[in-house]
């Protein structure tokens, strides 16, 4: 049987929220190193170009871990799909003809599109990706050699993940 209830939020998005309702914090939370996990070979174009463009962000303000790998690859493959439903709906419409008798229908790739959507609205709350998540984070300035550390970093695992 599933938990009841909704998912724990966890203690570095509490931290960054400013802990709004003062509730004790998980001192046992396991907290694993600002990471960059490594990008997988499965993925599309279109979602490793998102993996590329997003690992550095997420990693400068401190919400990706190496243990996060399997989301940010989910979160990539949506965006993913999504991308390649919209260019397929751009070229042949959203209404198609069907079958022998050619009656006209929707588009599968609507379908998909908006499935994709979906699942991507998930995995950008779940990385405080969307406008209403950052509303609620506020994130501590990080000092410029930290910034700058991490940043070379970031790309110093893009580079590494490419190459491997």
């Amino acid at each position: 049987m599933a938990p009841r209830g909704p998912a724990p939020t966890p203690k570095v998005i509490q931290l960054a929220k400013g802990n709004p309702g003062q509730r004790k914090l998980n001192d046992e939370e396991p907290e694993p190193e600002v990471e960059a996990p490594p990008c997988p070979d499965f993925l599309s174009d279109y979602a490793r170009e998102e993996w590329e463009s997003i690992v550095p962000i997420l990693l400068r303000n401190g919400l990706l871990t190496v243990l996060d790998g399997a989301a940010l690859a989910a979160y990539c493959q949506a965006y993913g799909r999504w991308r390649e439903a919209e260019k397929q709906l751009a070229l042949y419409g959203m209404v198609v003809k069907m079958g022998d008798k050619g009656y006209e229908g929707k588009s599968p790739w609507l379908q998909i599109a908006d499935k994709a959507m979906k699942q991507i609205e998930v995995f950008v709350a779940r990385f405080g990706m969307s406008p209403s998540d950052r509303t609620r984070i506020h994130v501590k300035p990080r000092e410029p050699a930290e910034t700058d550390e991490k940043r070379g970093r970031a790309k110093a695992m893009l580079h590494k993940n490419r190459a491997g």
